[in-house]
């Protein structure tokens, strides 16, 4: 019997008693860049919505996942990597103005304001809205202003970042015309072509929809995009 508990109590060739220690910086990195790819992945906007937070030093620079995605292991690998003291990762620790979630190539994100788009809450040099015509994810805003001796500039201005509830939502931007003090007073005309994408990736991500419509508002005008 004594022979019996012996040879049951040993230990198989080539294993240990001893604990196995911590893991590698480069395991836990590796498993963390395959738990975001997972966790990012999407069809689109209307899928995104989730702030990964502390995942980033800028506040609209942290990580987005999908609304349905479960953020645990990510969170764990990440407690580990920092309890290792891995490098996991920086951005640039500034916070770019942004209207809900996008998907980008794929991978949930934040849906930045693009170029020739600002939060700004005035009109700027004097102008008047003649029309506006959406076609596609595309307004055109025809104006015009009195000049003739400067270059003159339009920035596509959401004041409040938000829809307004209707059946359709609606949207109020504005134009921000930049007239650098041209002293001439020549009318001249002009179409400001507005690009529509940022407010269909903010309704998409906000309604948790793919498809809808928004009714835009310049001034007197209004049009409907529909996406």
């Amino acid at each position: 019997m004594i022979f019996l508990l012996a040879c049951l109590t040993t230990e198989p060739p080539g294993e240990s008693k001893e604990s196995v220690g911590p893991r590698s910086c480069d395991v836990v990195k590796a498993e963390l860049v395959s738990e975001l790819a997972t966790i990012q992945s999407c069809a689109g906007a209307w899928e995104c919505g989730q702030e990964l937070k502390g995942s980033s030093c800028g506040c609209t620079r942290n990580l987005v996942a999908r609304s349905d995605a479960s953020i645990e292991a990510w969170e764990s690998l990440m407690t580990e990597g920092s309890a290792l003291g891995c490098d996991l990762g920086s951005s640039t620790c500034d916070c770019p103005t942004a209207a809900a979630f996008a998907c980008e190539q794929g991978s949930c994100t934040w849906n930045y304001l693009p170029s020739g788009w600002d939060s700004c809450s005035g009109p700027g040099d004097a102008f008047t809205y003649d029309s506006l015509l959406i076609e596609a994810d595309k307004a055109y805003v025809g104006v015009h202003y009195g000049g003739g001796c400067a270059e003159h500039s339009f920035t596509t201005c959401w004041p409040d970042l938000s829809f307004a509830e209707s059946n359709p939502v609606q949207v109020a931007l504005q134009l921000s015309h930049e007239g650098n003090d041209d002293p001439c007073d020549a009318v001249l005309e002009e179409t400001v072509e507005v690009d529509l994408a940022v407010l269909r990736q903010a309704w998409q991500s906000m309604y948790h929809q793919e498809h809808g419509e928004i009714l835009v508002k310049m001034g007197s005008l209004s049009a409907s995009y529909s996406f």
